[in-house]
């Protein structure tokens, strides 16, 4: 694992020791192409009004039933996360993180699982997450789901999206980060102790 303090710069320098490839024109379509197959798992949980964190990070929200949930889904997994999810996470052993930023990476505020790589785009997550073979998750946080949604190319790497709904969690006071998937029909609904969880297929969309 390495940690850098200037992205681009690690990038240049990689790039000028031919560790990493320039991106051109002629080989964009290509690398896009690679991210088409449906193995990107997005899991994530809202209140009733769409409300998923605050701006720093953190959850309004501690159910112990979806952190069992969540622990069991992505146990021995990949997970996906922006920068500020990664100095919020709780510990999580046993699962390998990619973290996307573009700024300074500071220690997270509590311990954080093992961290694999720091990349500067969702499509070299995607692609260092694949070199894993293992099963992948997006965890956060607003911006990467966001992406995900709403740009075509992520859309289509998506295979299934956890979508846990609190029952009793509506005050908007508690948040200020939005996002719902609009998955047309689950496939699947799990009853949790104070909460459901929504299972959509990545291509069921509106």
């Amino acid at each position: 694992m390495f940690i850098a303090k200037n992205m681009d710069g690690l990038i240049n320098a990689l790039i000028a020791t031919g560790i990493v490839s320039v991106i051109t024109d002629e080989t964009a379509d290509e690398t896009i192409g690679e991210t088409s197959t449906r193995d990107i798992n997005l899991i994530y949980a809202r209140s009733q009004t769409g409300i998923i964190g605050r701006a720093d990070g953190s959850l309004p929200v501690r159910s112990r039933s979806d952190l069992a949930f969540f622990k069991e889904k992505t146990k021995g997994a990949i997970l996906i996360v922006g920068r500020k999810t990664y100095e919020g996470l709780p510990n999580l052993p046993g699962r390998t993180l990619i973290v996307v930023t573009k700024n300074a990476i500071s220690p997270p505020s509590r311990a954080a699982p093992s961290v694999y790589a720091f990349v500067g785009s969702l499509h070299d997550a995607i692609r260092v997450a694949r070199s894993l073979s293992r099963e992948i998750f997006v965890a956060g946080g607003a911006s990467i789901y966001e992406a995900f949604r709403d740009e075509v190319t992520l859309r289509a790497t998506v295979k299934c999206v956890y979508e846990t709904v609190y029952e009793g969690w509506v005050d908007e006071r508690d948040g200020d980060v939005t996002f719902m998937w609009n998955g047309v029909m689950p496939r699947e609904m799990i009853p949790l102790d104070d909460a459901v969880v929504y299972v959509y297929d990545g291509d069921a969309y509106m």
